[in-house]
């Protein structure tokens, strides 16, 4: 079955985004899916600061930083999905569509099997 998958990010074009993709959802007669992606970081080369900080601060700042990262990846997911929540809101008032919507970690092509 077909289907119209509607990629948004929360940028200023992500209403259009939903009215295109909402507009050709019923012309197809398909089903409309919102997707959000967030972005997994390319790995970084590991860096030797092992002369750059005393002794005891490294282990203190690499938890520091793994903390730092956990909280973003929190803030990341709650935002994807206040994102989808309000596209869905968007076209179900403007639209009377129900969109199936879901989020996924990775890259927009990797999410989709495409990892070229």
């Amino acid at each position: 079955m077909s289907k119209i998958i509607a990629c948004i990010d929360g940028s200023l074009g992500t209403n259009t985004v939903c009215d295109y993709a909402a507009w050709l959802s019923q012309k197809l007669n398909a089903p409309l899916e919102l997707l959000h992606v967030i972005d997994t970081p390319k790995a970084q080369a590991p860096q030797d600061l092992s002369g750059a900080i005393g002794l005891g601060s490294r282990e203190t700042l690499l938890q520091e930083l793994v903390e730092l990262e956990e909280r973003k990846g929190k803030i990341e997911l709650e935002h994807g999905k206040v994102l989808l929540r309000e596209a869905k809101k968007y076209v179900l008032e403007k639209f009377s569509l129900d969109a199936h919507s879901f989020q996924r970690h990775g890259s927009l092509l990797g999410v989709y099997g495409f990892n070229g």
